[in-house]
């Protein structure tokens, strides 16, 4: 059957109907459903339809008859105003096309959305490749867990407004693929640290400073520098040095006068000391041990003075394991090592 404009959805309607009993005398019943109208009804007596307002009146749930039914008259009334109409599309019927731009909302959707296939965003803006379980930023070809792909300008920058000289910009950029640049645009220095609390970003420490002008500092790197000897100071023993300049992360253990390597690296040690030579006979050495073993010695040798001063001086890089310790012994000499803390000095620090 042809339509004039759009054809009609398929639709089945229902009504309902409620069956009274007639005694003759009651004109008064009670409708299973409020109505509104007379005219939402239909009342039939001994199957004959009667009219509405003049055969009856309705008000609310109450069905008012002009005259009482018979006693044994088929007594009924069917509901126009409850006539309920239900379209019920056929499954995957339901297209693309048939739903506005726009027409679902984020309220619309599941909070927790799972999607099992790819997902693209904007090209290669985002990509999502369930096959290989790769993330791809800029490429929508990943070849990595996350690939992040860019031209000239930074592939990776936060950034933070409201700065006087700059926009605050931290980037990361990857030259030719074989130079990678870590840069912050507004002349402050890039620091490195650890939190306290990780999770929460909390109680921040300083490890590690790059200024404005490409000075590094690293405020916690171990370091020690120790000064001044007893008076007689006793050969064939550590050397006791009573003064502490600096030990940073407290890795000079002043009891055993060593200092303890808090980490495997490269440590540079040196050292000064000042003997006083009351006799030529014999020459007088000092050693740089590790774990006790001689690394490096230094010594004054006899020559045919026998009251002289003499500085003796020595440097040594070496590489420590972790907890491996190092001390400078007095080896061979009388007694009489200079208690000047000018002239008796040792230090060491972690290169790297």
């Amino acid at each position: 059957m042809p339509y004039l404009g759009s054809t009609p959805n398929a639709s089945f309607s229902s009504r309902t109907k409620q069956d009274f009993t007639a005694n003759g005398s009651t004109t008064a019943f009670t409708l299973s459903s409020a109505v509104a109208s007379p005219n939402d009804i239909e009342v039939f007596v001994g199957n004959v339809r009667q009219e509405p307002t003049d055969a009856y009146t309705v008000n609310g749930t109450t069905l008012t008859m002009s005259a009482a039914p018979a006693n044994g008259l088929n007594f009924y009334v069917v509901f126009k105003g409850l006539e309920e109409n239900s379209v019920v599309p056929a499954d995957s019927s339901i297209s693309t096309a048939k739903i506005a731009n726009g027409a679902v909302s984020s309220s619309k959707l599941d909070t927790n959305i799972a999607i099992s296939g790819n997902l693209t965003v904007d090209t290669n803006t985002l990509k999502v490749d369930s096959t290989n379980n790769r993330v791809g930023i800029g490429t929508n070809s990943p070849n990595a867990t996350l690939t992040v792909s860019q031209g000239a300008n930074n592939i990776f920058a936060v950034e933070r407004t409201g700065i006087s000289n700059g926009s605050g910009q931290f980037g990361i950029n990857i030259e030719n693929n074989s130079q990678a640049t870590v840069s912050y645009d507004d002349g402050a220095p890039l620091v490195f640290g650890t939190a306290t609390s990780p999770s929460t970003h909390v109680g921040f420490t300083e490890r590690m400073k790059i200024n404005a002008d490409g000075h590094v500092t690293k405020p916690n790197q171990p370091f020690f520098e120790v000064t001044t000897v007893p008076n007689s100071h006793a050969n064939g023993q550590v050397v006791d040095f009573t003064g502490i300049a600096s030990n940073v992360g407290s890795h000079w253990n002043d009891t055993t006068n060593r200092f303890t390597a808090p980490t495997a690296g490269v440590y540079q040690f040196n050292f000064t000391v000042f003997s006083h030579r009351t006799t030529n006979t014999g020459d007088y050495y000092w050693d740089l041990r590790k774990n006790g073993g001689v690394i490096y010695r230094a010594y004054d040798a006899k020559d045919s003075s026998q009251n002289r001063h003499c500085q003796i001086m020595g440097s040594h890089a070496m590489y420590l394991n972790q907890n491996d310790y190092v001390d400078l012994y007095y080896a061979v000499g009388p007694t009489g090592m200079e208690a000047s803390g000018n002239h008796n000095r040792f230090s060491g620090y972690l290169v790297g």
